[in-house]
């Protein structure tokens, strides 16, 4: 099994469920390895340290924030994402995450499996996390730099040379997938079914068929 960080919506935050009313978070997506930008962006909004709903006994290993600032702050994201073929993609993160059957009050977002890869104590990597996320401006414009096909020098240097030789140089082939950068800041994997459910008492159980 990949270690995986896990995305929820949820209205209520772990261990603070009304008694007698049904807890129930709903996937939103997972990823292997890491835990992507598109992640981070949605926790951000009044991102604070929470406790785990996979794991309750583990303590304050998860994070959450407010559902409508995140993607409030993921829209201004993708609405810098000029690349064409990009669109699909960015259409349907939006698509998804204003569904009315995947909102909630808060994100939550579970790194417990990522945060476990390395030796220190999981609390204090996830204050990092949780600091990082307070000013990820950095890491969101690194991001945005390479969501492009060619940098736009080499585009005005095309057009350049159509103009002074009349003709049209040959197209430069990019390297790899156009998409692969734009799937690789957390777009394209959304998800109800994640390998973890949390059940009506807000317990984890593998979901069926992972």
């Amino acid at each position: 099994m990949a270690n995986r960080s896990y995305l929820y919506s949820t209205d209520h935050r772990p261990g603070a469920e009304p008694v007698g009313m049904p807890h129930q978070p709903r996937g939103i997506s997972e990823w292997n390895y890491d835990i992507p930008l598109v992640f981070k962006l949605l926790v951000s909004g009044n991102v604070t340290i929470s406790r785990s709903a996979i794991w309750p006994d583990a303590g304050e290993i998860a994070l959450m924030g407010g559902y409508d600032e995140g993607v409030v702050r993921l829209d201004a994201f993708l609405e810098r994402i000029t690349l064409a073929e990009a669109q699909p993609l960015v259409e349907q993160a939006k698509a998804f995450l204003k569904a009315s059957t995947n909102r909630g009050r808060y994100f939550l977002l579970e790194p417990g499996e990522i945060l476990e890869m390395n030796d220190e104590p999981l609390s204090e990597q996830n204050l990092r996390l949780h600091d990082s996320i307070r000013k990820m401006e950095a890491e969101v414009e690194a991001a945005l730099e390479t969501l492009t096909i060619l940098p736009r020098a080499a585009r005005a240097r095309q057009g350049f040379l159509a103009r002074v030789f009349g003709r049209t140089p040959r197209a430069r082939e990019p390297a790899v997938d156009p998409l692969a950068s734009v799937r690789s800041v957390g777009l394209g994997h959304w998800s109800n079914q994640l390998y973890y459910t949390l059940d009506h008492s807000g317990a984890a159980s593998e979901a069926l068929g992972k």
